[in-house]
């Protein structure tokens, strides 16, 4: 390790102790710190040759939060300082997420609101629609928009939104296959039943484009593919379609301490350059959520739909996923949180990409695991100072890439000005 490490401890021990004397309850404005180590024994996520690092991360995050006579304004910002130890590339790594969320009322029954969310990461990471997280020269900056007016009756209410994400990397060749534009609109009708029942019917539709689509490019590495005569391999493929969604849903609140939400339905993608034309399947979502005593909360959640590609060799996947987190207070200062989740991916060669051919293409599926605990010491009272600790592991197994385990352990340290 380097000298930053000492200092970026210094730097947050400064910043937490000025804020322990300038705390005030009652403020908008907050300012909160963390400092973590962590311990990461496959830094490269390979299956062979796995190399550990530690790294040590500061975390700084400014937040606004104002009721207004006539609605809300949130805002949010946070910088991530990060030092790397054994690696390649750089060794410092700066971060930025900035959020921003604004409601207004128009009048007793409309509203309307948008939500922000801008990241720019210099961190070396890809993100698949799949779920995994793959370690390269990634930077990146991503935006999601949020939009929406929602009207509201005695009984009734009905939300019409739209969204716009927008993805784009730094380096040309893997912005070429990966920078992706999303569009969305949607309208949402909500009934309130009875005072426990709410019955939902939501039609949406989506646009993804991928800007690089149909540019020269040196020979790809696509996953699940046998080349053969006639495959094209430099060019970029398109995996961008449209989408109509159709479902129906209910919210239930079953007692005080257990409610839930689910939806179900059909969708329609519209392919734009596979070799089938459009691929379609029912989705369904559901949570539930139960609160046995004030000290216990557990969520647990499931969904079934086709989703965004995250394998360049296709145009869709059927996508599964399932999660389970569990949240108990041992006592006024102590927690503990353990979470699960898991994904499952499949590809069909009906649904690859059209410069390649179906026969050269084998189906795939790949399975991602993520367990996670988390203990959490409150130092103070008022619930600003805690001092944590945690452990994850990830399990990649897949038909079509280099699959891969991972175990991270972290400390961490928690103020709140």
């Amino acid at each position: 390790m380097n000298w930053r490490y000492p200092v970026a401890a210094v730097v947050s021990l400064l910043i937490s102790a000025a804020g322990t004397a300038q705390a005030q309850r009652t403020r908008p404005f907050t300012v909160s710190n963390s400092l973590h180590v962590e311990f990461d024994d496959n830094i490269n996520q390979a299956k062979d040759n796995k190399e550990d690092s530690w790294k040590v991360l500061d975390q700084l995050t400014l937040s606004y939060n104002q009721i207004l006579e006539s609605g809300f304004l949130g805002l949010r910002y946070t910088a991530v300082g990060t030092w790397w130890d054994n690696r390649e590339d750089n060794d410092f790594t700066l971060d930025h997420h900035a959020d921003v969320e604004a409601t207004l009322r128009l009048s007793r029954r409309l509203e309307v609101g948008a939500v922000d969310r801008f990241v720019r990461r210099e961190s070396p990471e890809v993100l698949n629609a799949d779920g995994t997280v793959r370690r390269q020269d990634a930077s990146y900056s991503y935006n999601s928009l949020n939009a929406f007016l929602r009207g509201r009756g005695q009984t009734s209410s009905v939300d019409v939104g739209g969204r716009w994400q927008v993805l784009r990397y730094d380096e040309d060749r893997l912005a070429d296959r990966e920078d992706y534009d999303m569009y969305s609109a949607g309208v949402t009708l909500r009934n309130q039943a009875t005072r426990e029942t709410a019955l939902l019917l939501e039609l949406r539709g989506e646009q993804y484009d991928y800007p690089g689509a149909g540019k020269p490019t040196a020979t790809l590495v696509m996953p699940g593919l046998t080349p053969a005569p006639g495959d094209d391999r430099n060019t970029i493929p398109d995996r961008g379609f449209k989408s109509v969604i159709g479902g129906i849903g209910v919210e239930q609140k079953f007692s005080p301490n257990l409610s839930g939400r689910a939806t179900a339905g059909y969708m329609l993608k519209d392919l734009n350059a596979a070799n089938s034309d459009d691929d379609s399947a029912p989705y369904a979502d559901a949570a539930l959520t139960l609160n046995p005593s004030p000290a216990t909360s557990i969520t647990l959640a499931g969904a079934y739909s086709l989703y965004q590609s995250g394998v360049l060799t296709f145009a869709s996947q059927t996508r599964t996923s399932a999660s389970l987190t569990l949240g108990h207070d041992l006592n006024r200062r102590l927690s503990v949180v353990l979470a699960g989740s898991y994904i499952n991916s499949d590809y069909k060669a009906d649904n690859s990409v059209d410069t390649v051919a179906e026969t050269s293409v084998q189906d795939g599926s790949e399975d991602i695991w993520v367990f996670s605990t988390r203990l959490v010491y409150r130092v103070d009272r008022a619930r600003r100072h805690s001092i944590e600790a945690g452990w994850s592991h990830t399990n990649l197994t897949s038909d079509l890439r280099d699959e891969f385990s991972q175990n991270r352990y972290d400390a961490a340290w928690r103020i709140q000005l």
